[in-house]
C-alpha cells in the first residue's frame, strides 16, 4: 500500500507541475485586471502546501532513500568494493576468482553479488562472463589473505 500511495503522490505533483505553466498562460492572456504578479506567490503558496501536507511521505521516496545512502558514506564503500571485485576479475591471471564478499547493506542498489556457493547461479554467470574457472565469494572475517585489503582502504 505505501509504494501505491506514493505513486498517486507523484502523479499527482507531476499533474500540479505540469499544470502551472498553462494556468499562468491562460491567466496571462485572458486577465484584465493586470494582476499577473500575483500568480507566482500564489503558485509558490500552493507548492508550499503541497510539500507541506505530503512531508511525511518525502521521507519514503526513493530520491530521499538515495541521498541519504550517498551522504552517509555507505555508496562510497559499496563501490570500493565493488571496484575491487571488477578488478580481479578482470586481472587475466587470476583463474579461479576468490573475492571478498560485498556488504549486506545495498540501500537502494538493487545487486546480485557474487555468493559463497560456487554454484549459485549468480557465480556461474559471473564465472562465464568474466572468462575464469571459478567464482566464489568468501565472508570478510575468513578472507585469510587479506589480499587487496589495503585497496579497500581496510589496512
Amino acid at each position: 500500500m505505501k509504494y501505491v500511495r506514493q505513486i498517486v503522490y507523484g502523479l499527482l505533483l507531476t499533474a500540479a507541475a505540469n499544470a502551472l505553466p498553462l494556468v499562468w498562460l491562460l491567466y496571462a492572456k485572458w486577465s484584465v485586471s493586470g494582476a499577473g504578479w500575483l500568480f507566482l506567490p500564489l503558485a509558490a503558496a500552493a507548492a508550499m502546501g503541497v510539500l507541506l501536507i505530503f512531508r511525511a511521505d518525502i521521507k519514503s521516496t526513493t530520491s530521499y532513500e538515495c541521498l541519504s545512502y550517498i551522504r552517509s558514506g555507505q555508496a562510497a564503500d559499496f563501490k570500493r568494493q565493488a571496484d575491487y571485485q571488477q578488478s580481479v576479475l578482470l586481472d587475466k591471471d587470476v583463474r579461479d576468482a576468490v573475492l571478498p564478499l560485498l556488504n549486506d547493506d545495498q540501500g537502494p542498489l538493487m545487486h546480485m553479488p557474487i555468493t559463497d556457493n560456487p554454484d549459485a547461479w549468480t557465480n556461474q554467470v559471473v564465472r562465464e562472463f568474466y572468462g575464469k574457472d571459478s567464482v566464489v565469494g568468501v565472508f570478510w572475517e575468513d578472507w585469510a589473505d587479506g589480499e587487496g585489503k589495503e585497496d579497500l582502504g581496510l589496512e
